[in-house]
């Protein structure tokens, strides 16, 4: 019986094998009777990128994927009389009849039909009305299930949701009207906690940042923390959280990262590299530098090497592109950035060397004890930024000068009278003690702290707080 259902399945195997081959033929054999060689070529492109199970989905409704292809390459045809758009943006930002691993539908017919009437308007207006019509009634929340798979439908339909699902959600209605969009993400910030996920667009040849759901092009900064229109000091120093790495979500395979992933478990691969459709920008937009990281016994033979950032605890942001048996070499490192070189087993994370800083001339710094101590003051618990993101989250139930009040120290966090706090250095491969103070005239003074080591600061309950942190010059300087 057994054998027999085997049988079975193997002819459906290959009578469904045949069929997909079969349509293939038949959607090239289309193109190439109508003489629409864009098409064609459109559709070589799909089927050179895709997913085998992707393209079998496709290839089932010939129909659908013909009529696809079709309605994308019209739009494109049209948009080409007034603007110069490259067949591979066109290919990886306006083609794909799926985005990422939401469920097949009519997207592009539904959105032309919703969003025709501004077939004649600006890009930047355009965006911006898009924006208005999907955030009415939304609200942002971590609530939800993840917007990679989620369909059109879906996310028009969504009323809470986070930035990625208001990133998503824009690129139906604007890749139906022919734009290329796509969407550009950090997994993690390098000074300030948690992950961000943005648009951009193609406009006057390069690829230009906006928020969906929220903020048009030109008007919008992904790594500015907020706006600080109620202060004036603010808007001077303009504080910014910033990535180690920024990343855009592509149709095509980055080639080297999935030839990594299929020689790596999956346990041992970071969630945001276990889909290889991405591809580096980081150039893009910060100042950055190729990184050199010289390998130990910690390393195993063949173990692929990262660099992670603290994001509240250490998270990797970066694979060595290129690794020998002693040098991992990491390429667009950001500057002015602290990191960890780790290895990843099992989900967990394992640093392999000391912590290094990269200043702005792109000199890399290691962080290990060098026999010398310095005494280490400290006036505030928290880095400036952290508590203004809190003060701007809660402004409305603060003084309305509670900005300039923090720029000038008044309203930060000291430590307090009496309380007695915990500094730790990293040593190694972990939080080693170093020792108390009290809290006193709103200070603590640490001594014989080891020189040229990453610090972090402890309450009585042995809860870390605010950020690590080095001394440099007697000042505290946040990571």
């Amino acid at each position: 019986m057994q054998i027999q259902n085997l049988y079975i399945l193997l002819l459906f195997a290959i009578s469904f094998s045949s069929c997909v081959k079969t349509n293939d033929k038949e959607i090239v054999s289309y193109f190439q009777h109508t003489g629409d060689s864009l098409s064609l070529k459109s559709y070589l492109y799909l089927k050179s990128h895709i997913d085998q199970a992707d393209l079998e989905r496709l290839t089932i409704n010939t129909k659908f994927l013909i009529q696809d292809i079709q309605q994308a390459v019209s739009t494109y045809r049209k948009k080409l009389k007034s603007n110069d758009i490259p067949f591979e943006l066109f290919a990886e930002y306006i083609l794909p009849p799926i985005i990422e691993y939401e469920p097949l539908e009519n997207w592009r017919e539904r959105c032309n039909d919703e969003f025709s009437f501004l077939n004649t308007w600006d890009l930047v207006s355009t965006c911006d009305t898009i924006n208005g019509l999907l955030k009415k009634d939304f609200s942002f929340s971590y609530e939800m299930p993840p917007s990679q798979y989620m369909s059109w439908s879906q996310l028009d339909t969504l009323h809470k949701g986070d930035c990625f699902h208001m990133a998503k959600s824009v690129l139906y209605p604007l890749r139906a009207l022919g734009y290329p969009v796509a969407i550009d993400f950090s997994p993690c910030w390098g000074n300030t906690t948690g992950a961000h996920a943005w648009n951009v667009i193609y406009i006057d040849g390069k690829m230009v940042p906006f928020m969906g759901r929220e903020k048009e092009p030109y008007a919008y900064e992904p790594f500015r923390i907020y706006d600080y229109k109620d202060s004036v000091k603010m808007q001077v120093t303009e504080p910014y959280r910033y990535p180690a790495k920024v990343y855009r979500k592509t149709f095509s395979r980055n080639k080297e990262l999935q030839k990594m992933i299929e020689q790596i478990p999956e346990t041992d691969l970071p969630a945001f590299m276990r889909d290889s459709r991405i591809k580096d920008v980081t150039a893009d937009y910060l100042p950055v530098t190729d990184v050199k990281v010289e390998l130990n016994k910690r390393v195993h033979s063949g173990e692929q090497v990262y660099l992670a950032v603290y994001s509240d605890d250490w998270t990797i942001t970066a694979w060595a592109e290129q690794q020998e048996e002693k040098i991992a070499y990491f390429k667009d490192v950001k500057r002015k950035m602290l990191y960890l070189p780790v290895v990843y087993r099992k989900g967990i994370v394992y640093p392999i060397a000391s912590p290094f800083v990269i200043d702005e001339t792109g000199h890399k710094r290691d962080l290990k004890p060098n026999g010398q101590t310095e005494t280490c003051s400290v006036h505030y618990l928290l880095p400036l930024r952290q508590e203004l993101t809190k003060a701007v989250a809660n402004k409305d139930s603060l003084p309305k000068d509670i900005f300039d009040r923090l720029y000038t120290g008044e309203k930060r966090k000291r430590p307090k009278e009496g309380n007695v706090y915990s500094l730790y250095c990293w040593d190694w491969n972990r939080w080693k003690y170093v020792g108390t103070s009290q809290g006193s005239n709103g200070q603590l003074t640490f001594e014989r702290v080891p020189a040229n080591t990453l610090l972090f600061l402890a309450d009585e309950k042995g809860e870390f707080i605010g950020r690590c942190f080095t001394i440099e010059n007697e000042k505290m300087i946040w990571w």
